[in-house]
């Protein structure tokens, strides 16, 4: 019976203002990180395909194709992933 009582507990404080409002807080914390993470990758990626582009010596045509292979190949790795 005490087991019962301390679950029933237990389940009022998990759904109490004061725990949804930590959990919230929680998430929020890790949407943030995950965004920064994933600008830091954006931002790393960018830097690799000017360097590509300078290292070449490409012109503004071959840049642009350039770039639009590297979408093609980020978005065939979007649908792979799901």
């Amino acid at each position: 019976m005490k087991n019962i009582k301390q679950q029933a507990e237990l389940i009022r404080y998990e759904r109490s203002p004061v725990a949804m409002n930590s959990l919230e807080l929680l998430l929020n914390e890790a949407r943030i990180d995950e965004r920064k993470n994933q600008a830091a990758l954006v931002s790393s990626r960018l830097e690799e395909i000017a360097n590509q582009i300078l290292n070449r010596e490409l012109n503004g045509v071959e840049a642009a194709e350039l770039l639009n292979q590297i979408a093609e190949h980020i978005i065939t790795q979007s649908y792979d992933q799901h």
